[in-house]
């Protein structure tokens, strides 16, 4: 088993004995292959009628629209495909999917994508919204960047304008902006661990998660800035770690608590679990966050929703 000793220690604080019972099962479990219509190309009947053609199962979610999943001895296949190679699927985890539900993005919305690479989310919003409005899509890594705009391309997204940027300098040019705001926020990548995969633990630490934390704050920061009054601001990861995801859910609220509040979720997702109450003796303030519990479909996730109440203070907070 190639899952780190200490991350499985944190774990065992972090979470109940049965809860850390289900996530170590499905490391060690291969997860269905989850993937979307992309209805900017197709539809969910074209789709099921090329699978059934080609001879692939699949089981259609439950709670998720245009979401499907088949056996992951089918991944291949299903990549071989003409569904997949026109861009009419997107092979996404349905935990991927659910930041993007969260936000709620709607025709003619100015929607902002902070972190944006590889284009999961993006063209997601782009479908949500049917190529209509407009969608910022920031990357600041350049390799990613490429990979970003190949996608979109790929998938017949057209209102996306991408961004070689740093996410945390795009408040100085656009604050007060956006109706919509996602941060999908680079993280230590825990939720995504699989045990008969040893790149997936590879790079995870402690020193990893310190790192981590000290850009999310300040991606963080720069995405309730940019969003205008009223804007709605997406916050995920797919991490386990408290420090990524209620320490700096109670950090942003208490620096820009004068201007954006927390907010309930809205998607009635059965994975969703209650957030921490407090961790290594410190409080935390993120009640209406969630985490996302894995299982044999689903990764780990972490979501929280903020909305702007007020506009930008013009001091630093």
């Amino acid at each position: 088993m190639s899952i780190p000793e200490s991350f499985l220690a944190r774990l065992n604080l972090i979470l109940s004995p049965e809860t850390v019972d289900q996530v170590v099962t499905s490391f060690n479990s291969s997860k269905d292959v989850s993937f979307r219509v992309n209805t900017l190309l197709s539809s969910k009947a074209e789709v099921i009628t090329e699978l059934k053609q080609i001879g692939i199962e699949f089981t259609q979610s439950n709670w998720m629209a245009d979401v499907f999943h088949v056996d992951p001895v089918q991944r291949d296949r299903l990549l071989d495909s003409r569904v997949s190679e026109d861009g009419l699927i997107y092979l996404q985890n349905p935990s991927s999917m659910l930041p993007v539900l969260e936000l709620d993005p709607h025709a003619g919305d100015n929607v902002l994508d902070l972190t944006a690479a590889p284009g999961s989310k993006t063209s997601f919003m782009a479908a949500l919204m049917n190529n209509s409005g407009h969608i910022a899509a920031v990357e600041s890594v350049r390799g990613r960047y490429f990979k970003l705009n190949a996608n979109l391309d790929r998938l017949g997204v057209t209102n996306v304008k991408t961004f070689l940027k740093d996410g945390r300098k795009i408040s100085r040019y656009r604050p007060d902006h956006f109706d919509r705001v996602l941060l999908d926020a680079p993280c230590s990548s825990e939720g995504r661990f699989r045990a008969a995969d040893p790149e997936t633990t590879r790079y995870w630490s402690e020193r990893k998660i310190a790192e981590m934390k000290r850009k999310q704050i300040q991606l963080l920061q720069s995405a309730v800035r940019c969003a205008r009054v009223g804007g709605r601001i997406i916050y995920s990861t797919c991490s386990f770690a408290p420090e990524e995801n209620e320490e700096i859910v109670t950090r942003i609220l208490k620096r820009c608590g004068s201007f954006i509040e927390a907010e309930p979720l809205a998607i009635e997702c059965p994975n969703y679990a209650v957030p921490l109450k407090t961790w290594k003796g410190r409080t935390l303030n993120a009640d209406y966050s969630r985490r996302v519990l894995p299982d044999s479909t689903m990764d780990g996730f972490y979501i929280a929703r903020f909305v702007k109440t007020a506009p930008n203070p013009r001091r630093s907070q």
